[in-house]
């Protein structure tokens, strides 16, 4: 499970439960429609105490997501 929310300071990301590959690919495509026409600095916090470890394929997929965000 994962959401992202558009806030006053940026991006709130959060993560729970198990997390496949396929789902954490779907994460990426909308965070890259989320930021789509996003200007300037903002901020992020990530909410993770809830995520289970992540397959080697789902983590790879995630340092994808993350790189979006700096």
């Amino acid at each position: 499970m994962y959401k992202i929310e558009r806030k006053l300071f940026g991006y709130q990301l959060t993560f729970g439960g198990f997390i496949q590959k396929d789902e954490m690919e779907k994460w990426v495509a909308e965070s890259k429609k989320a930021l789509t026409g996003q200007k300037g600095n903002f901020g992020v916090f990530v909410d993770m105490r809830t995520l289970k470890p992540l397959p080697q394929d789902a983590q790879e997929a995630m340092k994808t997501g993350q790189k979006l965000y700096t």
